[in-house]
């Protein structure tokens, strides 16, 4: 006879190991995160849809991926977008990952009370708000 309390508790424990690994991973983990290199919409568990920077390869894309000073591309209007939209940022939406993108996505780490590193990876991207298209407004993964 299976153990269903057996599985539930080892479910449990590999999720809660997968979940500390996406929260503790700073700026030296992050070559082992894929660079984001397309602007991208996610439907959260919740249904509804983000833009946010997603990695994208062939038919799958994944948000835990990651923005870099210096960085250039649509992955890096998207966070200029979401940094205007949802915390009220004034910067051009020019692709270029820059001094002043950094210093807004500062702002916007420390606003979420997450490390203040001006870096995009997972962590940051599941703790900012991100805008939602059509009707409006921000929301959270």
């Amino acid at each position: 006879m299976i153990n269903l309390k057996r599985i539930v508790v080892s479910a449990v424990t590999v999720l809660a190991g997968t979940a500390i690994g996406l929260v503790a991973t700073g700026s030296p983990a992050h070559a082992a995160t894929p660079k984001c290199n397309a602007a991208g919409t996610q439907m959260t568990l919740r249904g509804v849809l983000l833009d946010l920077p997603v990695y994208r390869t062939g038919s799958s894309s994944t948000v835990l991926c990651g923005v870099y000073f210096g960085d250039r591309g649509e992955d890096v209007i998207d966070l200029q977008w979401t940094l205007n939209y949802c915390y009220s940022e004034r910067l051009t939406q020019d692709g270029i990952f820059g001094t002043g993108t950094k210093a807004a996505l500062v702002r916007a780490q420390g606003r979420e009370h997450i490390p203040a590193d001006g870096s995009y990876g997972p962590q940051t991207a599941l703790a900012l708000s991100h805008p939602q298209p059509g009707p409006g407004g921000c929301g959270k993964l």
